[in-house]
């Protein structure tokens, strides 16, 4: 069984040979401490490594991928050529939407929102990038075609834009959007229409070059924190859910490719909107949220919906010894993955406090067949 084949048999609600693992991404990837050391832990030194401005790698070097038997490759959007990134003297930088963000630590801040405070008028007036624009395709169709007709993996079209209701929190701000989801209804509609607008016409043009070569569409929208949703779920239900559903019908029509949606945090809530609304594979399934325990999940979502993560960063990654460690991961594979329906990964970017004997362990024990899985945890 290839890797491609043993992903589509656990997106189909079956056992392949072993479990499906993931490594890399937007939400799946690592941060650029924590990749120096593995990469001198597994003596594998890449050159021309290529960072987001959150300092997490892009594309994990093809040497550690192969070693640790990753069945995943990922292809990425370019950038519109207008507008550009502006980086200022300060350090600081603008995105391509307008957003000044800076870099505070290890994390990056986002320091001014374009529509803070803003009104009907300033919605009217701030224009998104050109889905159009030919920065978006460049050499994404080639790179996309040449993995699906000459490798074995499971083709991911990596997370290039942000979601409907967090692309609010940072455009308006994160305090200012949620009190305007209550207070200025119509004119939070009037935004997410034209963002909807933005993302369906921009994915539309994308899957119509390279639906044909993508198995996975990694999106993201975080709604939630720890222990609740940012709001109601009837909130989601009335202003978010019915956009969700125009945009993910889309890419549904423009190709056969599953869609993953990332929203950290307790979501238990609305897993059944998201199931309705068309959502393939929820991460990172935040162990430590409320409701987002691997058994409670699997019993009452997985045969309706995949899971992907679901490896706790907040303990077992970065303080547990590794027989807690080792035993964690068993557990969290055996209570998610009867009957298929699970990948395994981080439930986030590996953080700079992961030893990376942690992360060649988690993929030693993923790549291991179900049953050395199963019997070496009693």
């Amino acid at each position: 069984m290839n890797h491609r084949e043993r992903v589509d048999m656990a997106l189909s609600h079956c056992e392949p040979d072993r479990i499906p693992i993931d490594f890399g991404g937007m939400v799946s990837s690592i941060m650029r401490n924590c990749y120096q050391r593995l990469c001198d832990y597994m003596q594998i030194h890449p050159k021309n490594i290529r960072y987001t401005t959150y300092d997490t790698v892009i594309d994990i070097d093809e040497a550690i991928l192969t070693e640790l038997d990753i069945d995943f490759r990922r292809v990425w959007l370019g950038e519109p050529t207008a507008p550009e990134n502006m980086i200022h003297d300060d350090g600081s930088f603008t995105d391509i939407y307008g957003i000044k963000r800076k870099k505070i630590g290890e994390y990056i801040e986002t320091i001014l929102f374009p529509l803070a405070n803003g009104d009907i008028n300033n919605v009217r007036d701030y224009t998104f990038p050109d889905p159009e624009d030919q920065g978006w395709m460049q050499g994404v169709k080639e790179k996309a075609k040449q993995l699906h007709e000459k490798t074995p993996y499971s083709i991911v079209l990596g997370m290039s834009v942000d979601g409907l209701f967090e692309s609010g929190t940072y455009l308006f701000g994160f305090e200012d959007f949620l009190v305007k989801l209550y207070r200025e209804k119509k004119l939070v509609e009037y935004f997410l229409d034209k963002m909807l607008d933005f993302l369906t016409a921009l994915y539309s043009r994308v899957l119509k070059e390279i639906g044909a070569f993508i198995d996975i569409i990694e999106l993201g929208d975080d709604m939630a924190n720890q222990r609740q949703l940012f709001f109601s779920p009837q909130i989601y239900r009335e202003m978010i859910k019915p956009r969700h559903k125009i945009f993910f019908n889309t890419i549904h029509k423009h190709t056969n490719a599953k869609i993953f949606l990332h929203c950290c945090g307790s979501v238990v809530e609305i897993i059944d909107d998201l199931i309705e609304v068309g959502v393939d594979v929820l991460n990172p399934v935040q162990p430590s949220a409320y409701g987002m325990e691997a058994r409670n999940l699997k019993n009452n979502f997985g045969d309706r919906i995949c899971f992907h993560g679901g490896i706790d960063e907040q303990y077992y990654l970065p303080k547990a010894n590794m027989d807690e460690f080792s035993k964690e991961v068993k557990r969290v594979i055996n209570e998610f993955s009867p009957n298929g329906g699970y990948i395994l990964a981080p439930a986030h970017n590996f953080q700079s406090d992961t030893p990376p004997e942690k992360i060649v362990t988690l993929y030693k024990i993923g790549k291991s067949p179900y049953s050395l899985v199963k019997s070496s945890s009693n």
